[in-house]
């Protein structure tokens, strides 16, 4: 009788061995069939899961200032994840949204707030936005002079812009009172000194 308990206890180890073997084996063989879960962090960081979709022109909301053009991405896989990145490089704009909060404007970019001004005058010019890639051939503006020098230039009205590029057929619509000094070309700048004598 002890004998069958023996055999029994030894057969009973065997199989727990072969079990863990087994388990063991599959695993290794799942592991190699199933790819490696992505982490989340992973998800967001490869590129290939971006799409770039369109410009967008970026408003300060406290200070109406455009803070210049972005490139907005969506994701592929997760729905209404987007991301902004700023473009240095004059790119093709077709919309502009408001933001707020500084956060996120780096350590190298201040923002202007809205100040009491020695001077204001009004001008009619062609402006050129060579950052946005986008012009208005007749554009109100308000000029607000500190010390005779320009300090900041406002749309008078709401004004529609037109894409430089002929061949695409973008409007773009920014509000008054939008500050938009930073995205002016130099030639606009320096028609608007003409314009105003200064």
């Amino acid at each position: 009788m002890i004998d069958d308990l023996d055999s029994l206890f030894n057969s009973a180890i065997a199989h727990a061995r072969e079990e863990r073997k087994a388990a063991v084996k599959r695993a290794e063989r799942k592991s190699i069939e199933a790819p490696p879960a992505q982490t989340t962090q992973a998800l967001f960081l490869d590129p290939k899961n971006w799409t770039r979709t369109r410009g967008v022109a970026l408003i300060h909301e406290e200070t109406e200032t455009i803070l210049g053009n972005f490139s907005e991405y969506l994701h592929t896989s997760v729905p209404n994840c987007r991301k902004l990145v700023r473009e240095e490089s004059p790119i093709t704009v077709s919309a502009a949204e408001r933001v707020s909060g500084s956060w996120w404007l780096g350590e190298n970019r201040r923002i202007e707030p809205r100040a009491p001004w020695h001077e204001t005058r009004p001008a009619i010019i062609h402006v050129h936005l060579d950052k946005l890639m986008l012009h208005a051939p007749i554009c109100e503006v308000t000029v607000h002079l500190s010390y005779g020098s320009i300090a900041r230039v406002e749309l008078t009205l709401d004004t529609q812009f037109a894409a430089e590029d002929e061949q695409q057929e973008q409007l773009v619509f920014l509000p008054a009172n939008t500050n938009i000094i930073d995205v002016m070309s130099f030639d606009c700048k320096m028609a608007l000194r003409k314009e105003l004598g200064i």
